[in-house]
């Protein structure tokens, strides 16, 4: 007859940089040490995924069950697939890895994980939504683990100024996956004697979401759509802030318009979504203005989680090319010095590289905050000319198609999500735009006309590639 195995409690942690995963091993690590427990930690940095994702092991043996078989415990460096029983992620897409990693299992695993995002470089780099669908990740989850215990624990750490592994600590005790009572949980926090009632507000909270369970748990990554009015609405407010009440007037007039034309539903819903979010372009001016904004710096300072007696230096990165400085000029002098070659060779090499601008100091922020005073000067701009003109020529053609092609007029009434970004993203959305503009003017009637544009843009916002947006348009 052989004995039973006696193994030792068993625990992954997953956490980005700057979200105390150090802190929180270090938490388990003194929590058992001080129940009775032999604890052992190891971590292993990853490679820079968004902000640099590390794995944290920890091993825990009773000491009471090593001295009755006469022997100390080997306790291991690394998590074995199969062989984890608590695995915490501190946000969802970690929380996927480990289950890819086979650190999850039904038989065996408590896993708790937060539901907010921090969007991977592979999520961000598409023009399009290139985000993982957040429920079908959790679907997983619960599928994969014995236990499953899941909210946004970045959003508790907001909601009681404390940090995410305080709150992921008080998911640990909710979980009652340790043998130890909350009360030693909360010794260990006060024990460490730093930011001790912040950390028992995020502790508290998040072992109350691991007991009763979190409402607000899983928000999908998809947008809702809404009213024509309630994004009038919305639109109105930004565009005053963006440049000043007439030109938030004249974008409901232009919605006004629209609707007048026959312009109803979903497409005068989307139609005035995109001509608020056009209208207010980010030229270099809008640029410098939100990196001046009042109230930039306390923003900084609660996001990095600095206390009252540290210093905050951020640094700006700019990378303004010729074109964006000739965006800002006069209409005329702007398109000169941007189709002069010999203007080019002689002042744009001044705008081909990268800058860092500290905006804690007088020399990288007054610059800026003056660029940012030019606001008023935006209307007579050379970019502004263009962006009004484009404007208006895609309010015609909207009326015109939705009274031959509704279907075609919602696909139409899409088309400005294409022109986003900077620099050659930028250029590529705002052609792939033109070409899409031009197929519609053309095939104004095709019964075919909302497939060919919807297939187009599909490709357009899933590759970049000039051939593969080609050969969809060829298929029109």
């Amino acid at each position: 007859m052989t004995s039973a195995v006696i193994r030792p409690i068993t625990i992954s942690i997953s956490a980005l940089g700057g979200q105390g995963g150090a802190v929180l091993t270090q938490w388990i690590v003194d929590l058992a040490e001080a129940s009775g427990f032999y604890a052992q930690s190891t971590s292993v940095p990853g490679v820079a995924q968004r902000t640099g994702a590390t794995i944290y092991y920890v091993e825990l043996f009773s000491k009471k069950v090593a001295e009755a078989a006469g022997k100390k415990p080997i306790l291991a460096l690394m998590p074995v697939p199969g062989d984890v029983d608590i695995c915490i992620a501190s946000e969802l897409m970690e929380a996927g890895r480990a289950v890819e990693r086979k650190f999850v299992s039904p038989n065996a695993t408590t896993l708790i994980s937060s539901t907010h995002r921090v969007y991977a470089i592979s999520e961000k780099e598409k023009p399009g939504d290139a985000r993982v669908d957040s429920n079908k990740v959790i679907g997983v989850m619960k599928k994969a683990a014995k236990t499953c215990i899941t909210f946004d624990m970045q959003a508790a750490a907001d909601e009681t100024g404390s940090v995410i592994s305080s709150v992921m600590f008080g998911a640990l005790a909710g979980s009652h996956a340790l043998p130890f009572p909350a009360s030693d949980f909360e010794k260990t926090i006060r024990n460490t004697g730093r930011a001790v009632e912040t950390n028992l507000k995020g502790f508290r909270l998040g072992f109350f979401r691991a007991e009763n369970g979190d409402k607000k748990q899983s928000p999908t990554a998809k947008s809702i759509e809404a009213p024509a009015q309630e994004i009038t609405t919305e639109n109105w407010h930004q565009l005053i802030d963006y440049q000043d009440m007439a030109y938030a007037n004249l974008y409901l007039d232009r919605v006004k318009n629209l609707q007048k034309s026959g312009l109803a539903g979903k497409a005068l819903a989307e139609a005035s979504r995109y001509l608020g979010l056009w209208m207010a372009f980010h030229d270099v001016i809008r640029v410098a203005e939100l990196k001046t904004q009042k109230g930039r710096s306390a923003l900084i300072r609660k996001e990095v989680q600095a206390k009252d007696d540290q210093i905050t230096k951020p640094m700006e990165y700019f990378h303004p090319r010729w074109e964006e400085f000739c965006d800002i000029l006069p209409k005329a002098l702007g398109k000169y010095l941007e189709t002069s070659k010999l203007s080019k060779w002689l002042l744009g090499w001044a705008f081909d590289k990268d800058r860092l601008i500290g905006t804690n100091t007088l020399m990288g922020f007054i610059p800026l905050y003056l660029l940012a005073g030019l606001k008023g000067w935006r209307i007579k701009s050379y970019r502004f000319e263009r962006e009004n003109i484009a404007i208006q020529i895609w309010l015609d053609l909207l009326p015109q198609i939705a009274a031959c092609n509704p279907e075609a007029a919602f696909e139409v009434a899409q088309l400005p999500r294409l022109i986003k970004g900077y620099g050659k993203t930028h250029a590529r959305g705002a052609a792939r735009y033109d070409a899409l503009i031009v197929l519609a003017r053309t095939d104004m009637k095709s019964p075919d006309l909302a497939k060919h544009i919807r297939n187009a843009v599909t490709v357009a916002l899933s590759d970049n590639s000039d051939a593969a947006f080609h050969q969809a348009m060829q298929q029109a």
